[in-house]
């Protein structure tokens, strides 16, 4: 037989029995050029497959293999060496699946653990009542009233905020949900945080971490008692969650994305760390903020490449006046070294994808860097980084920025 009809016959690639041939397992004669397989050579075939069913390596395949083809005993000398090795393997099998049962026990001892861990450590989050002085309606920017439904030690998980000109904004298990806000829906924004992980290159993943540690790491520099903080795009909260445990206690913590599905995500992982902060979760898009003027001492903000071509008009023009003369700012940008021609929307945004656009408006707002972190530039993204193409030249951009006097 040829090599692709006995690789059809057992239903293996052609490359599996080149494989076998080139590490010696396999050694038929070649006629006119081509490797021939005789029956001798067929049943070493049948062998090595049985073998590997078995669970042997190819080292102890090839073992194997060779002794019966170079061994001139009797056939029950064959056996009797072929039993010596089966036995060996059942006896090291066994002492595997006693450790593997080791393992197993191990790993549901801690999962037990987990488990009891999250029943009584997990810290319930509501909306603060000492938040309620920010607010203010987006209408006609007049006060807004508590109407609660269900409050618990000073923390609100049902209710809603009125105002005198019947503008409604409902506080639902604990997040505020303003009706500008959206519902994921079947779009691709509808991201499981774990497929995102799994289905993104690691090299991509790892320099958006890399971008992450550096802002939160600047962040933990600070000491930021009695401010409040604003967590724009928080999304999957890369970022809000690396500088959860450094929060000081009177610190106030806003965290807003305008897909509510992402802000139930965020409340639930910060409840399930076990650590208690005045945490704000705002569903709302960051264009209608309910907040009063000057109330804003730090922004924080990493983009990818979904939110990128918002950030001029709202992390920057929208929010101004929700902003305190002295503020502080954490962000991280993707920045557009070169772009693929065919990249069309990306070619479309051109001006505003280059660090010298950030630059230029940070500078326009009277913002003073006074750190900066740039990334090795980014592999592909994949499927969930729309913006960005294979041939594009791309790299995180993180800076640390303050401002002392309103321009």
């Amino acid at each position: 037989m040829k090599i692709g009809q006995i690789a059809s016959k057992y239903n293996i690639t052609i490359d599996a029995v080149r494989h076998y041939i080139n590490i010696g397992l396999l050694t038929p004669l070649k006629k006119g050029g081509q490797f021939d397989f005789d029956i001798r050579t067929e049943d070493d075939l049948k062998m090595i497959l049985e073998l590997k069913s078995h669970g042997f390596s190819l080292m102890e395949i090839k073992k194997i293999i060779l002794y019966k083809n170079m061994t001139t005993l009797i056939y029950d000398n064959e056996d009797s060496f072929k039993k010596n090795i089966y036995m060996d393997k059942v006896q090291r099998l066994q002492e595997e699946i006693g450790h593997l049962s080791e393992i197993v026990g191990s790993l549901n001892d801690k999962i037990r653990d987990i488990n009891e861990s999250t029943k009584y450590n997990r810290q319930a989050i509501g909306f603060p009542l000492e938040a309620l002085s920010l607010f203010q309606c987006p209408k006609c920017s007049s006060k807004l009233e508590l109407n609660s439904s269900v409050l618990i030690k000073g923390q609100v998980f049902q209710g809603e905020l009125l105002c005198e000109c019947g503008y409604q904004l409902p506080i639902q298990e604990g997040i505020v949900v303003a009706e500008s806000s959206r519902e994921l829906g079947e779009s691709l924004y509808k991201i499981d945080f774990t497929n995102y992980v799994e289905e993104t290159p690691v090299g991509y993943v790892n320099e958006l971490h890399k971008a992450s540690i550096w802002l939160s790491d600047i962040f933990a520099e600070n000491n930021y008692q009695g401010k409040v903080i604003l967590d724009v795009g928080t999304g999957h909260g890369i970022f809000v969650r690396n500088i959860y445990q450094a929060l000081s206690e009177d610190c106030l913590l806003i965290c807003n994305d305008v897909y509510k599905e992402k802000i139930d995500f965020i409340k639930e992982a910060l409840e399930m760390s076990g650590i208690k902060h005045k945490v704000v979760f705002l569903a709302c898009d960051a264009r209608f903020l309910p907040l009063k003027d000057n109330c804003i001492d730090i922004i924080s903000a990493l983009t990818t490449s979904i939110h990128l071509l918002k950030v001029d008009e709202i992390l920057i023009t929208c929010l101004e006046r929700h902003l305190k003369q002295c503020i502080e700012i954490y962000i991280g940008h993707m920045v557009f070294e070169a772009i693929d021609p065919t990249n069309s929307l990306a070619c479309q945004h051109r001006e505003s994808l280059s660090k010298a656009f950030f630059d230029t408006l940070y500078e326009s707002k009277g913002l003073t860097k006074i750190n900066q972190y740039r990334s090795s530039y980014l592999p592909f993204c994949g499927k969930y980084e729309t913006l960005i193409s294979k041939k594009d030249k791309v790299y995180m951009y993180c800076l640390y920025l303050t401002r002392s006097l309103r321009v």
